[in-house]
């Protein structure tokens, strides 16, 4: 017994040093980043400025690679089927990995037990925009105008299940409101739908909102991310008064689920480092994305909850797989 005892401890301590010079030995050769985006989206740009500074520090080519299509399910199964070795990462948000794969029936991957989660890297606040006409100026009178008419104003998103949709539809219930819903097929349609005053409000990406606001097309009720390039454009009101809400989408790495933690966290802690330089701080800035760097182990709790969030209002709007 005492001999069975040895050897699997044994066994155990030399899966532990086989891990661990996994990561020393880390990267031997090119590492891609799977993005599910298509080239030069809001998602894109950060994967290529860390790819790029990952190679400059590593010595190994990190290469993005877009695999755009069915929300997100083509970059991911891809990431979730590939070899748990740390060369093949994929950029996920809550889009493509907690509100997507819960929109595809007979998915061939589980978004939360195939692929484990690398970190958090980055924030995308959303803005709560009203067209001017709308006589509020901040959150609460806003609530309190949707209160005294209820459903009378209409919302736009990007489409049925999108994360705009969520964003409108977590508001609301944690507003106490009634809003009615109008999709349009995409992003800059649904924010032109509120200038031209198609609808009253929406929720946008704030790299698309802070350029329009000189126009006086639009009024935002919610602050821009901190240390966005905001010159010439004053003050703006509080955040939302609801206490839970928060309007921002995540950025973050995932990997394939056996991948060792030695890698993972050696990627994190190359990650994390390279989001301190001030060059990178400045370039996220201009983009309108606020860097983070939460470790393996609290990224994956972000991660669950927000997929549970997204299932519940999902459900709740009867918005099944299909």
């Amino acid at each position: 017994m005492k001999h069975a005892v040895s050897i699997a401890c044994l066994v155990i301590a030399a899966c532990g040093l086989t891990a661990t010079a996994q990561a020393v030995q880390y990267p031997k050769q090119p590492i891609k980043i799977i993005v599910p985006f298509s080239p030069g989206g809001g998602a894109d740009l950060p994967a290529r400025l860390i790819a790029q500074k990952i190679t400059e520090d590593w010595g190994q080519p990190v290469v993005v690679e877009n695999r755009p299509g069915a929300t997100g399910a083509i970059a991911e199964n891809y990431v979730a089927k590939s070899a748990p070795d740390g060369y093949t990462i994929l950029l996920g948000t809550p889009s493509s990995h907690t509100i997507g794969p819960q929109l595809i029936k007979n998915l061939p991957y589980d978004p939360l037990r195939d692929l484990r989660t690398i970190m958090l890297f980055g924030w995308v606040p959303n803005m709560l925009i009203v067209n001017p006409s709308l006589p509020v100026k901040t959150v609460d009178e806003l609530i309190a105008y949707a209160k005294s008419r209820p459903g009378k104003l209409n919302y736009s998103s990007s489409g049925v299940g999108s994360s705009s949709q969520i964003h409108a539809e977590y508001f609301s219930r944690e507003s106490g409101i009634k809003l009615t819903h109008i999709p349009y097929l995409g992003v800059s349609p649904a924010f032109t739908a509120v200038v031209s005053n198609q609808v009253q409000l929406t929720f946008s990406p704030a790299a698309l909102v802070i350029p329009q606001l000189k126009s006086g097309r639009i009024r935002a009720l919610t602050s821009p991310p901190s240390g966005a390039v905001l010159s010439g454009l004053g003050a703006f009101p509080s955040e939302p008064s609801p206490p839970n809400y928060q309007s921002a989408a995540w950025l973050a790495f995932f990997a394939p689920e056996k991948t060792p933690d030695a890698i993972v966290n050696k990627f994190q802690a190359e990650v994390a480092r390279i989001l301190q330089a001030r060059e990178v701080k400045d370039k996220f800035a201009s983009m309108y994305i606020v860097p983070v760097t939460t470790s393996v182990g609290d990224s994956e709790k972000i991660v669950k909850r927000t997929y549970e969030k997204d299932r519940k209002i999902l459900q709740e709007l009867g918005i099944h797989p299909s």
